[in-house]
């Protein structure tokens, strides 16, 4: 069994949105989750999420961000912060892998306060959810 820590980016990988080279999905009972089996880009990927948190109230309409954050508000951070990431690192907005995405972020801005947060929020701010249609009795 390989050493573990949860995934900052859980949501967007469980959502279909983004996966990692570095994840490991777990199964518990009915509850899913991911974890790291990378503890160096881990930390990366915690002190960018840790950032997009800090940068984000804006683009959600909420003065702070709460402690006990909506599902909702937690995927339009790392979905929509996946996206911005990648159209700042030049790349076509697709599924990503987050591991590479962030060595790559860290190659071209350096540290993770030095990536451009204007442009990173703006795609937080237009990240919404996949509709899902209703099946109509018929």
């Amino acid at each position: 069994m390989t050493k573990s820590s949860p995934c900052p980016f859980a949501k967007a990988i469980l959502n279909g949105h983004s996966r990692c080279k570095f994840s490991e999905t777990f199964h518990i009972s009915e509850r899913h989750g991911v974890q790291c089996t990378q503890p160096s880009t881990q930390q990366l990927c915690e002190q960018l999420s840790a950032q997009l948190h800090q940068q984000s109230h804006f683009a959600l309409g909420v003065s702070r961000i709460p402690r006990q954050i909506t599902s909702n508000m937690e995927l339009r951070i790392q979905c929509g912060g996946i996206n911005g990431l990648q159209q700042s690192c030049g790349h076509k907005v697709g599924i990503a892998d987050i591991a590479t995405l962030v060595e790559l972020a860290t190659d071209q801005f350096g540290v993770m306060e030095q990536l451009p947060y204007q442009q990173i929020i703006q795609s937080i701010s237009r990240w919404s959810p996949k509709v899902r249609g209703r099946k109509r009795k018929g």
